[in-house]
């Protein structure tokens, strides 16, 4: 994928795939127990692309894809 470069995933199999496995992940996510605070930690780092330190996000959470995704230090993030 490029940046900003539409893409119709329907005609797109490698697409639909890794937008399926982000999906998934954050399903996962969002259905963690909200008291499991290094797991949610750890999963929300395979999700998004980088991430600094002292961050919280809030379940639930989506993405399409989650690899255009940075996020600084101290964050709080509750959508």
């Amino acid at each position: 994928m490029e940046k900003e470069k539409y893409y119709n995933i329907v005609n797109d199999r490698k697409m639909q795939i890794k937008h399926l496995y982000t999906q998934r992940l954050c399903h996962k996510f969002s259905a963690l127990d909200p008291i499991k605070i290094e797991k949610r930690k750890k999963l929300i780092k395979t999700i998004v692309n980088s991430i600094g330190e002292n961050f919280t996000i809030e379940q639930p959470f989506h993405c399409d894809y989650g690899y255009f995704i940075t996020i600084g230090k101290k964050l709080l993030c509750q959508l």
